[in-house]
C-alpha cells in the first residue's frame, strides 16, 4: 500500500475491517476488506461491527474532548478530568489493576503533551 487508505471492497469508504481468512483443506488465504456498514458481508458478525461503530465513535468524541481541553487549559489532564471528559470510559481498559491500563494513560498522557507542542507557547500576559 503507497500511503493511502485501504478502501473497502463493497464501497468507496476508508475499511475498517481486515480479515484473512485461511482454508484448512487448502492454506489458500483471502482477505476481505470493509468499511463498519459492509463488515457483515466480510463475515463479521452484525452486533460485532456496531459495537466496533460505537466504540470508533465514542473514541472519536473523546479525542475531540481532549484536544477542545488542552487547547482551552493549555495542560495536560488529570485522571479525573479524563474521566469528566468522558476520554476514561472511551479509551482506557475497564480494570486499572490490568496490564494495559498504565500503558494507555501514559499514551494518552503523550498525546496530549503533543497537542500542547503542537500549539506552541500560551500567549503572552
Amino acid at each position: 500500500m503507497s500511503g493511502s487508505l485501504m478502501k473497502c471492497q463493497f464501497c468507496d469508504e476508508p475499511a475498517a475491517v481486515h480479515m484473512t481468512q485461511v482454508d484448512a483443506a487448502t492454506g489458500r488465504k483471502t482477505e476481505v476488506h470493509a468499511c463498519l456498514r459492509h463488515a457483515a458481508n466480510a463475515g463479521l458478525p452484525a452486533d460485532t461491527a456496531g459495537k466496533m461503530a460505537r466504540a470508533m465513535e465514542a473514541t472519536h468524541k473523546a479525542m475531540g474532548a481532549l484536544q477542545a481541553f488542552v487547547a482551552s487549559e493549555r495542560r495536560v489532564p488529570s485522571r479525573d478530568e479524563l474521566r469528566a471528559l468522558g476520554v476514561a470510559d472511551a479509551i482506557l481498559p475497564a480494570d486499572p489493576a490490568g496490564p494495559l491500563y498504565q500503558p494507555t494513560l501514559a499514551q494518552i498522557d503523550a498525546m496530549a503533551r503533543m497537542m500542547l507542542t503542537d500549539q506552541g507557547p500560551p500567549p503572552a500576559e
